[in-house]
């Protein structure tokens, strides 16, 4: 049984950047919301009083939601990756001129075909992938891995932990660490991987039907509805 990946985003990021160019842009950590990988990262050698810097600037991402999708029919959804609430509202709405809220979208990736393309694409490069782990556990290295900001361990903790606040992200990412620190523009093309694209309830009727074009090449697209508050998929029919 296949499983899926979802990318919540807005309008305009996948009309004028991921649609249209059939690529997702890898991130700086610098740049995330979560205060803990915004800070510089520091790892402290106990015995000697020093630290060691790890380079977060060499390391990019890419964040998805795990979750549950069927093209086949009924989709429960509350175990679906495309009906959750909290990811609607941090990442994919914004204010439009008339500062009324525009809504995005959520675009459904084939995990499986999604990481062909990343191993492809990004085989010269030094990579990490996996959900992350969530917990509110202060991890403290020993002396020898504190004092290699290469050491797997101090990586993993540093790029696949989270606290517990933010588990209802449900979460799985890619990472890719650069060769140098010249990484500024990473693009992931997804190619056949892009399986389906939810049109979020809040997205104008004027805007839609750019998004409806996509429907084609296996790809489906469909629209958030709720009944009652139960959130279900329509789908758009060429």
């Amino acid at each position: 049984m296949a499983e899926y990946l979802f990318h919540y985003t807005t309008l305009d990021t996948a009309l004028d950047h991921i649609l249209k160019n059939g690529t997702l842009r890898l991130s700086p950590f610098a740049i995330l919301n979560d205060p803990k990988e915004v800070d510089e990262w520091i790892s402290y050698v106990a015995s000697t009083h020093q630290h060691a810097i790890v380079d977060r600037y060499s390391y990019k991402v890419l964040c998805f939601s795990q979750g549950g999708y069927s093209d086949l029919g009924f989709q429960n959804p509350l175990e679906s990756g495309w009906a959750m609430g909290n990811m609607w509202a941090h990442y994919t709405t914004t204010k439009n001129i008339n500062g009324c809220n525009e809504g995005g979208v959520c675009l459904i990736f084939d995990k499986a075909k999604l990481e062909a393309c990343f191993q492809k694409q990004f085989d010269s490069y030094k990579t990490f992938h996996h959900a992350v782990v969530y917990n509110d556990d202060l991890i403290v290295h020993s002396d020898a891995q504190a004092s290699n900001p290469d050491d797997s361990s101090v990586v993993e903790y540093l790029l696949f932990h989270k606290f517990c606040w933010w588990s209802n992200e449900k979460e799985y990412r890619w990472v890719v660490k650069g060769n140098d620190n010249n990484i500024d523009n990473l693009f992931l093309e997804y190619g056949k991987s892009l399986t389906a694209i939810v049109v979020g309830k809040q997205v104008p009727c004027e805007c839609r039907p750019s998004i409806y074009i996509h429907c084609c090449n296996g790809i489906k697209v469909y629209d958030f509805k709720s009944h009652n508050g139960m959130p279900y998929l329509s789908e758009h029919l060429v």
